[in-house]
């Protein structure tokens, strides 16, 4: 456990008496019930290729949205980003 003392400091002098609790390591916490843990992400990544066909339409899809947004037609962009991440979802 590197970067942790190995004693806990001395309670901070207090004139009423009382000790302020400080813990010497930082609380564990776990994460929400239904959050992905990295194994299961990584069994997710096993089931999904990435192919260089999936990223050249990805970003043809990328590159439209752009192009819609340079005449602010923003349904489009939004059409386009959603369509590429579909590509990316499978």
């Amino acid at each position: 456990m590197a970067g942790y003392p190995s004693a806990p400091p001395p309670p901070p002098s207090n004139p009423a008496g009382t000790y302020i609790y400080a813990p010497s390591q930082p609380p564990r916490v776990s994460p929400p019930r239904g959050y992905p843990t990295a194994p299961s992400i990584l069994a997710q990544a096993d089931v999904f290729e990435l192919t260089p066909e999936i990223i050249a339409k990805a970003q043809k899809r990328c590159r439209f949205a752009i192009s819609a947004l340079d005449y602010e037609d923003v349904e489009t962009a939004r059409k386009e980003l959603r369509a590429a991440l579909a590509l990316l979802e499978r």
